[in-house]
């Protein structure tokens, strides 16, 4: 299954070629250990068998364009 959540807060316009904007990549795992024997089929569910691992994006700062600007509503 993939997430992917993406949210950005910004207070101003950008006067350049956009907004600089850090990117950390979070990878991690859950296992489901299935068995067939003579008694029948087992599963067993293990979440975060790997638990998220943080992984900045390389280069850093990255310069993200605003295509469109529209207020939206906070609070």
């Amino acid at each position: 299954m993939h997430h992917l959540i993406e949210a950005h807060t910004y207070r101003s316009y950008s006067t350049g070629p956009g907004f600089s904007v850090t990117i950390t990549h979070h990878y991690g795992a859950d296992v489901t250990e299935l068995c067939d024997d003579a008694a029948g089929t087992h599963s067993q569910d293990f979440p975060n068998a790997v638990a998220p691992i943080a992984v900045p994006a390389s280069p850093q700062p990255h310069v993200k364009p605003v295509i469109q600007e529209e207020g939206v509503p906070i609070g």
